[in-house]
């Protein structure tokens, strides 16, 4: 694949129409490399930087708006097939659509993802019993790491997205045994990081909605770290189910309207 070059760069590229009138056509062989020492030969510099980042000229001619290939004649082509692979190029070139054809490898590379994705959701599923039955028993202090934190953070090393889904599954299994609910709200503040706040966004609103005042705490702790506008919007309009949840969630509201500007 060519690696792109920044616009800096390209601005510095010399005059097509120069390069073009001293290259004949003969000259140009069917390798960069060729073509390479031909431009390092008349001192072009740039050219010869742009040109090592390509493999291939049928890579160099696929580029847009950087060399019009108009200017030159592929010699590993016979002249008699030379005009209809000309067209073929000129009708890919000039077609509307930005979206390339799914090959055959694309599609098994998907197929191979699906796979794995679902292998590794029933290996979280096997390990759900065991995982609860450690998360009731888990004492969650502020920042401090815990069996639970690490052995989530493991996983969303492995595949952060498949294991949202998991604990997103957990959740609304259990949507009346706090103990459970309020340990997943909590171990979220801990492993899951403001850029995936729109993912996990459902089970934050599912907890300051709760009518337990645990899962109301863990759900604004997490929206403490968080501190998006979504987060703000869900807490506001709120029954919190404690005097005490509630001057914390005031303090939180207060704090994210005036840092978001609202």
């Amino acid at each position: 694949m060519a690696t792109s070059l920044p616009n800096t760069f390209w601005d510095q590229l010399i005059d097509i129409q120069s390069i073009s009138s001293q290259l004949s056509t003969s000259q140009l062989m069917s390798s960069v490399e060729s073509l390479n020492k031909i431009l390092g030969s008349e001192n072009y510099d740039v050219y010869s930087k742009v040109l090592k980042t390509y493999d291939t000229l049928e890579e160099l001619y696929r580029t847009p708006g950087y060399l019009d290939t108009s200017s030159f004649t592929r010699q590993d082509v016979e002249d008699g097939s030379n005009g209809e692979a000309t067209e073929r190029r000129k009708a890919s070139s000039s077609s509307t659509s930005t979206e390339e054809p799914v090959t055959v490898s694309e599609n098994t590379r998907a197929d191979d993802i699906n796979i794995a994705n679902e292998q590794f959701i029933q290996y979280l599923e096997s390990q759900t019993n065991s995982f609860i039955s450690t998360l009731k028993w888990t004492d969650f202090e502020d920042g401090m790491e815990n069996e639970i934190t690490r052995q989530v953070g493991e996983y969303m090393e492995r595949n952060r997205y498949v294991t949202f889904c998991w604990l997103n599954r957990i959740f609304n299994s259990n949507r009346n045994k706090p103990t459970i609910t309020s340990g997943l709200l909590r171990t979220l503040a801990m492993v899951v990081n403001p850029s995936d706040a729109d993912i996990m966004l459902s089970m934050v609103v599912a907890g300051v909605a709760s009518v337990h005042s645990e899962d109301q705490e863990a759900a604004i702790m997490v929206i403490e770290k968080w501190r998006t506008k979504e987060c703000l919007d869900a807490m506001l309009n709120t029954t919190y189910g404690s005097d005490w949840v509630r001057e914390y969630a005031m303090q939180v509201v207060a704090e994210l309207k005036e840092e978001l500007g609202v």
